[in-house]
């Protein structure tokens, strides 16, 4: 669950692009985890993500 609900928009687009990118080498379940993941990431900032794979790894750890 995201920590705030700050960084609102670009929820969908996260998410798909994300999910797809990672379908590529991955199987459903960890597509999903992994994008779900970013989306909680990204909306505790607003604007774009401008996070790394690393640390959206990292909060998969610490709240996943």
């Amino acid at each position: 669950k995201p920590r705030n609900l700050s960084g609102r928009t670009g929820r969908g687009d996260t998410c798909f692009s994300a999910y797809i990118t990672e379908r590529l080498n991955k199987g459903v379940e960890e597509a999903l985890l992994f994008a779900v993941a970013l989306v909680s990431f990204k909306m505790e900032k607003p604007g774009p993500f401008k996070g790394t794979r690393e640390e959206v790894e990292d909060y998969i750890k610490k709240y996943y």
